[in-house]
């Protein structure tokens, strides 16, 4: 069994008096990917914000390797969880591979003897970002713009991944290589958790499914225990016909929605 890397326990988290999380309970053990699904507004960035020390729980605790996130500096929790925004601005003309290194700022120190140009080069490979690292950000594509987000996450080398939305508007080949990269990293014992929009994506690739939904998590697990009709109609509203099988490619589950309130007007 592996060791829990990101300990979520009890969090309240509410903005002026509209409660966004209640009772959010949720671990992530090393060598593990957590996929955070629901519908809009369910709370996934609330949540994913509070883990990475951004948004501080009214309630409850959240700790990454036994250290308390609410207790822990700035510089300690970067140490400990890298972080891929689901938009970060593009507008700047920094070079590919100074915007990867920004990943080591939080291990520079006088006592560090480390080399982070290893480490630099080692993340760009590992999301084939070399041959981009003397471009510019803002003239890249969508999809390889995310790659040098994660690139720079992986500098970081934190134990603790934290992804929102990792494939939101990136077409179809760029989804399936980017959760790839992230599916391979958890194998070499990072832990993971990413807010996913894409139900058949998030049990391709998630050892564990958290359907979050109204701020609570209605349900957590292995995807064909959590990836079911009752519980997805139940997140995304009654009025969902919702049928759930297996991808005869993947093996893992799939899903077809309709909305009964569109069908009975033809």
């Amino acid at each position: 069994m592996n060791d829990p890397v990101i300990t979520v326990d009890g969090v309240r988290v509410s903005y002026d008096e509209r409660t966004v999380l209640e009772n959010v309970s949720l671990t992530v053990d090393a060598g593990t990917f957590v996929g955070i699904v629901g519908p809009n507004g369910a709370g996934k960035t609330t949540l994913l914000q509070t883990i990475n020390g951004v948004t501080a729980p009214d309630d409850g605790t959240v700790t990454i390797q036994g250290k308390s996130v609410q207790k822990a500096s700035a510089r300690e929790i970067a140490q400990r969880v890298g972080t891929v925004p689901q938009e970060a601005p593009s507008g700047f003309s920094f070079p590919v591979r100074d915007v990867v290194a920004m990943g080591r700022h939080p291990h520079r120190s006088r006592f560090d003897r480390s080399d982070p140009q290893t480490a630099i080069t080692r993340a760009m490979e590992r999301t084939e970002t070399v041959a981009l690292a003397d471009r510019t950000i803002d003239t890249l594509s969508g999809g390889e713009r995310q790659r040098v987000r994660i690139a720079r996450a992986v500098a970081q080398e934190t134990p603790a991944l934290v992804l929102d939305e990792p494939t939101a508007s990136l077409d179809i080949a760029h989804q399936v290589r980017t959760l790839e990269l992230v599916q391979s990293l958890v194998n070499e014992g990072k832990a993971a958790v990413a807010a996913i929009h894409d139900l058949d994506l998030a049990a391709r690739y998630c050892d564990v499914v958290a359907i979050l939904s109204g701020g609570t998590i209605l349900d957590s697990g292995p995807p064909a225990a959590v990836v079911t009709p009752s519980t997805i109609e139940t997140a995304y509203g009654e009025s969902m016909d919702v049928h759930v099988h297996q991808n005869p490619v993947t093996k893992t589950p799939s899903v077809t929605t309709i909305d009964e309130r569109t069908t009975d007007l033809n």
